[in-house]
């Protein structure tokens, strides 16, 4: 066998356990959904993300915080339970909804970082967090002034660009 069919055969093998491997994340993600629907419990989902160190934690967090009555507080390292969250344990509804679906995909991946660009996701995303509730009460925003002069940044130099 030809060195190349040899490393094929190895990425074959990669691809397989790969998907083996985000089955079985998927299936402990629906019993940690579980314990945080059924008792309060989002200590597994904490847990889970610390033990699989090295995938993409940005999707696994997004995830779990989407399906579940948790929120990531970074500062902490660790899930909190979210009393405001609107929705109900379905076992079936969360398989379809795979967790690396939110992983980034190749294409998205640049060698380049357009800065406006990426200002301008960063102040979508930033609205979106002030404007999220935790517990029934909205999220305390600290140094809110600074999204409103990121935003006069990129529209200046958006205009500039013209």
């Amino acid at each position: 066998m030809s060195d190349v069919k040899k490393l094929n055969a190895q990425i074959d093998n990669l691809g397989k356990r790969t998907a083996k491997w985000r089955d079985d994340v998927q299936l402990v993600l629906i019993q940690c959904a579980q314990h945080a629907f059924d008792g309060s419990n989002v200590d597994p989902c904490t847990r889970l993300v610390k033990v699989l160190h090295g995938s993409d934690m940005t999707a696994l967090i997004r995830w779990i915080e989407a399906h579940m009555p948790a929120y990531w507080v970074k500062a902490e390292n660790k899930f909190k339970f979210n009393k405001s969250f609107q929705g109900e344990y379905d076992a079936i509804t969360l398989m379809a909804s795979p967790w690396w679906e939110l992983a980034k995909k190749a294409k998205e991946v640049s060698s380049s970082l357009d800065m406006l660009d990426s200002l301008r996701h960063f102040i979508k995303r930033m609205e979106k967090e002030a404007s999220r509730e935790i517990d029934g009460k909205p999220v305390t925003v600290e140094h809110a002034e600074l999204l409103t002069k990121l935003s006069a940044i990129a529209n200046d130099k958006e205009y500039d660009a013209k």
